[in-house]
């Protein structure tokens, strides 16, 4: 998220204020990665975050996402925008497992 969206008076608390600036600057993916982290959709596993989306989980690390908008646009998603949020104010699921082993099933 943008430094200035990410104001210390704004650290850990996903305020109405703090919502409206993340609307303002990011749109329909700022209202996307918002719905995931206030249904709880976003986990955190031992080696990524995953965000569970609208047709299925996509991985996350860094500025990467597995999903078909980043490998097509190569641009930020609202998966990656949903795992700032969650990560800036710590609401996501800790999951106590590494994802990559859900490959190997």
């Amino acid at each position: 998220m943008d430094k200035k969206i990410t104001d210390k008076k704004y650290k850990g608390d996903l305020t109405k204020s703090l919502r409206d600036k993340i609307i303002a600057r990011y749109g329909k993916k700022g209202v996307n990665a918002l719905i995931a982290v206030d249904n709880k959709r976003v986990l955190k596993y031992l080696d990524f975050f995953v965000v569970i989306g609208n047709s299925g989980e996509y991985v996350i690390a860094d500025d990467f996402c597995t999903c078909h908008d980043f490998s097509y646009r190569q641009n930020k998603c609202w998966h990656i925008l949903a795992v700032k949020i969650a990560e800036y104010t710590g609401v996501y699921t800790e999951m106590p497992e590494w994802y990559q082993d859900r490959w190997a099933k």
